[in-house]
């Protein structure tokens, strides 16, 4: 089941989010998994990049996620707790990559003026 690899960057685009929300309340979350890393190894923005890092580690906080619950659903405690904890650790990364731009917009707006 190959949901993302050519379908994601296509016109069909909404269709495989549908489709991957559908893995989802299906409790299919291993194949969630799946479909997300394909995404995740894909994507296309520059990794060095501010946006390009921000985004990657949302995109693996979720795919991390999803791991999680699939744990969760076999009663694997142990890998669900050490998945949300990789996954909280990206989300902070993340919204402090977020924060620390726009400290930085603001800043050289304020030295424009």
């Amino acid at each position: 089941m190959v949901l993302l690899s050519e379908n994601f960057v296509t016109k069909e685009k909404s269709s495989s989010i549908q489709q991957l929300i559908q893995l989802f309340r299906e409790e299919k979350y291993f194949e969630l998994h799946d479909e997300l890393e394909i995404l995740w190894t894909n994507y296309d923005l520059q990794e060095n990049t501010l946006k390009g890092k921000t985004t990657k580690h949302k995109l693996q906080a979720v795919i991390q996620l999803s791991v999680a619950l699939h744990h969760l659903k076999n009663e694997n405690l142990k890998g669900c707790e050490i998945l949300l904890q990789k996954a909280s650790s990206k989300l902070e990364k993340s919204i402090c990559n977020q924060l620390s731009a726009k400290t930085e917009i603001e800043n050289f707006l304020n030295d424009l003026l």
